[in-house]
């Protein structure tokens, strides 16, 4: 009896961490120290007024068999990464561009890191892969819209 009140204890502590692991609202820049983060050297360009396709070919450079991450961020954006006036796509909640990164959570890391990917699509991109590197496709919405699971936050 004794043992399985400490096991129990002990599983309630590994979920609560977990929980904490997985919350992406925030992330600090200490935890920069995680990242190998490499800017790509990309061979296509893309820009706030380029079309959907030019974006898939852009995103297929880093991503190219991945399809799930299409999915996702055709879902988080629809590829876009300006709105109709040709101005930088924000959502009602401070989520910015193709990869929709959200403002409170990231822009200290993307500051350290150098990237503009409120104004910059090619930064946007990069702050993808932050995010991907950090906490892994979960941080996203809508993976768990397209993967049918409720949203844990």
């Amino acid at each position: 009896m004794k043992y399985q009140k400490i096991l129990l204890s002990a599983i309630a502590i590994l979920i609560i961490i977990l929980i904490l692991l997985l919350n992406p609202k925030h992330v600090s820049s200490e935890r920069l120290d995680i990242l190998e983060f490499e800017p790509k050297a990309p061979e296509l360009h893309i820009s706030l007024t380029s079309t959907t396709e030019e974006v898939k070919a852009y995103l297929g450079q880093f991503w190219a068999s991945d399809h799930l991450i299409y999915e996702v961020l055709e879902c988080e954006s629809n590829f876009k990464s300006a709105d109709e006036d040709g101005e930088p796509l924000e959502s009602p909640t401070g989520d910015w561009g193709i990869g929709q990164i959200n403002a409170y959570s990231w822009d200290e890391v993307a500051q350290k890191l150098g990237l503009d990917y409120k104004n910059d699509p090619e930064d946007n991109v990069e702050m993808i892969r932050v995010v991907l590197d950090t906490q892994g496709i979960e941080a996203y919405a809508c993976y768990y819209i397209i993967m049918g699971i409720p949203i844990p936050w």
